[in-house]
């Protein structure tokens, strides 16, 4: 009988010293903001402002490493950081810690995905090295870093307009191939407000096409409701709360008029044009 493969530890490949002075961040959706999706935005950015954060009590000290852990919508964890804190103004409630990134592992960061070592409850936690070196196992090395989640199939879409902006900009051909291959009807949620639209595509390059419409007019893809929504709030509201997902595809041999119809069918059906639809 073959013996079975054993796990390999985070700190089989990061090799620092497992009693040393170094915590672990684990950061989750925090009732605001979720920090994955921060972190395909704007990597180094969302590093610094998510181990920057000092509550009531001191979570670090000058001179301390800390690992960035960020839960992603699998609920495996991705190590996007490891940093040396330089500074600590001591006011709490505020972004009081400065770090500067360690360079001797940049090739890890965005790529390791670990098995979440707790369960998926609560929200970003702090814990010393020491305690959970032995619990952090690597589910798996990414060729290049994370931009995004996997195509899930074209039944299983539920994606931020933010995400798929990341997913563009990298160039991602398990999503953009068959988007790029289907007529069909979507639909985008404002998962602030939970009003609704649907829309159809059915020009030369399908889904994708139309989506990436939403993507380079900063959300509102010529529709006049939604266009006066990001009037209000701004364009960066919709990278964070405009999600979208497929309701029905079509090949490209289906007439554009049936694609028209099955749209206004789905309208009618979910009553949209009392939301975000008034055509």
């Amino acid at each position: 009988m073959a013996d079975s493969v054993k796990k390999i530890r985070l700190n089989d490949l990061l090799r620092l010293p497992e009693n040393g002075d170094i915590k672990v961040k684990f950061c989750k959706y925090n009732g605001e903001s979720n920090p994955i999706d921060e972190y395909l935005e704007d990597p180094e950015r969302a590093n610094s402002i998510w181990v920057a954060w000092r509550g009531k009590r001191a979570s670090f000290h000058v001179g301390q490493v800390v690992l960035l852990v960020m839960r992603m919508k699998s609920g495996l964890e991705l190590l996007t950081s490891i940093r040396k804190v330089t500074a600590d103004t001591g006011v709490p409630e505020s972004h009081a810690y400065s770090t500067e990134e360690l360079e001797e592992f940049r090739q890890y960061y965005g790529r390791i995905v670990l098995e979440s070592p707790n369960p998926p409850i609560g929200q970003t936690y702090i814990q010393f090295y020491s305690s959970v070196v032995d619990r952090l196992f690597v589910h798996e090395i990414l060729p290049e870093r994370f931009s995004g989640q996997t195509f899930p199939g074209m039944n299983n879409i539920r994606i931020r307009l933010g995400e798929l902006k990341s997913l563009n900009e990298h160039h991602r051909q398990d999503w953009l191939l068959p988007l790029s291959t289907q007529k069909g009807i979507y639909m985008i949620t404002d998962t602030e407000t939970n009003e609704r639209y649907v829309g159809s595509a059915y020009g030369e390059n399908g889904i994708w096409q139309r989506w990436m419409t939403y993507v380079y007019t900063d959300g509102h893809g010529n529709n006049v409701e939604l266009y006066k929504v990001l009037k209000e709030k701004g364009a960066d509201y919709s990278l964070k709360n405009f999600e979208f997902t497929v309701l029905e595809t079509f090949g490209f041999g289906t007439d554009d008029q049936t694609i028209i119809h099955r749209e206004n069918w789905w309208k009618e059906t979910l009553h949209t044009r009392q939301e975000l639809n008034k055509n």
